[in-house]
């Protein structure tokens, strides 16, 4: 009788460290090294590899493990193989619900050549308790990683995120420095800001975000760099912690404010004339298409400046349905009076409708 040849018993692989600079450094190698042995004592052979900088702790998102468990309900691979079980999950709902798929497919389970069986109690109870320790000690670990950064800051040096903009820091001699090239950058785009162009312009020449280069000129061009570390974020006990740390200036006060000002200035009264506000702002809707109404002040001539709404110009609902009105304008003295002074209720889509028949009928 012919002897079956077995069949190599296919693994998924799962090498995983929690920051980019940690997998920069040999830990990845490390793990693949010894589960590329492992999977060589065991005869078998590694169909994928799944992994990378990815947090194992609770919170953060886990790609390449839905990854695995996508492909262990698709009986791509037989068994799964870690380095050490903490690679796994230091999530405890997380590692349950991946060990239910992993049982439900019939996937076997190793931490290099040690298997765990996933149909005992004892193998599912040893999986949960490895778990509940990694996240006890990621949860330590945070907080004294957290205190520490903090003690930086307070010391005058950098604990938190990127340096801020055009900023240099020196961790041998612990003092900061200025990138004298960024400061030219932003110096020059200061004052032609200040002088009248717009921001977004700018943004686009300099090739930077237009929320970034807002930030930057309001709040990371000062003498002052405020530091912000959060604890147990997300939960009710939730603590911020802000640290002012001190470094070296981009712009002069002077100019910030002036910046500060102007930013203000677009938001509001460079817009139009305060006093021309409108009381039905998002109120009003066109009978035909049913399109929002906008406000708009016409102040060619001074002496009789006019407000009125009026529908958007370019939309097609506005193109294809109101061209045969006699007006897409709405004298907005008049709705007003009628609607606010008259002390109507401010009227809905259905009362706007029959307010423009009505107006329509007695033209």
């Amino acid at each position: 009788m012919a002897k079956v040849k077995k069949r190599k018993l296919r693994f998924a692989a799962l090498c995983r460290v929690s920051t980019d600079r940690q997998e920069k450094k040999t830990s990845l190698k490390v793990q693949r090294k010894k589960i590329q042995e492992a999977v060589r004592k065991l005869k078998g052979e590694v169909v994928e590899w799944y992994g990378g900088s990815e947090h194992a702790t609770p919170g953060y998102e886990k790609k390449e493990i839905n990854r695995l468990l996508a492909d262990a309900e698709q009986g791509k691979f037989d068994a799964v193989m870690v380095s050490h079980v903490d690679r796994w999950s230091r999530d405890n709902a997380a590692s349950q619900k991946g060990v239910d798929i992993l049982f439900d497919n019939d996937i076997r389970f190793f931490v290099l050549t040690t298997e765990h069986d996933l149909g005992r109690a004892d193998a599912k109870l040893f999986l949960r308790f490895q778990a509940i320790i990694g996240e006890y000690v990621a949860e330590i670990t945070k907080g004294k990683s957290l205190d520490s950064k903090i003690e930086m800051a307070q010391n005058n040096a950098p604990g938190c995120g990127r340096l801020p903009y055009g900023r240099t820091y020196d961790h041998k001699t612990k003092s900061w420095g200025v990138d004298e090239k960024a400061k030219a950058k932003i110096n020059k785009i200061a004052n032609r800001y200040l002088a009248g162009e717009k921001l977004s312009d700018l943004a686009d020449e300099y090739k930077m975000s237009q929320s970034g280069l807002h930030k930057i000129l309001t709040q990371r061009c000062g003498g002052v760099w405020v530091q912000v570390f959060t604890k147990n974020k997300g939960k009710r006990n939730e603590e911020i912690t802000t640290v002012e740390t001190e470094v070296p200036r981009l712009l002069p006060e002077a100019t910030i404010e002036a910046i500060k000002k102007k930013c203000k200035a677009n938001l509001t009264y460079n817009h139009g004339d305060k006093q021309n506000r409108y009381l039905l702002r998002q109120k009003i809707f066109c009978n035909q298409c049913d399109s929002i109404l906008f406000g708009q002040t016409d102040k060619r001539n001074p002496k009789n400046i006019r407000r009125t709404y009026r529908h958007l110009k370019n939309t097609p609902a506005s193109k294809e349905c109101c061209d045969s009105l006699p007006s897409r304008v709405i004298n907005a003295d008049v709705i007003e009076e009628n609607v606010i002074f008259l002390k109507t209720i401010i009227p809905s889509r259905k009362a706007t409708r029959e307010f423009h028949r009505e107006t329509e009928a007695k033209k």
